[in-house]
C-alpha cells in the first residue's frame, strides 16, 4: 500500500539537476558548466557539495 520514502542527499539533488539540464537539452555536450563558486551560489549550497556532486557524476558516467 505504501511506497518506501526515498532519502536523497544534497549531492544527489545536485547531480539530478545537472542530469536534467543535459537530458532536456539546456546543457549541450562539451558546454562548460558555471564555476563551482557560481554553481554553489545558484544552488544555495557549499562549494564542497558541488565538488562532491561533480566528482560523483564523473564516476557514474
Amino acid at each position: 500500500m505504501f511506497k518506501a520514502v526515498r532519502k536523497i542527499t544534497v549531492t544527489e539533488q545536485i547531480m539530478e539537476q545537472i542530469a536534467e539540464l543535459i537530458t532536456s537539452g539546456q546543457l549541450q555536450p562539451g558546454e562548460q558548466l558555471p564555476t563551482e563558486r557560481d554553481l554553489a551560489v545558484q544552488l544555495g549550497v557549499t562549494r564542497g557539495r558541488v565538488r562532491e556532486a561533480l566528482r560523483a557524476t564523473r564516476l557514474s558516467a
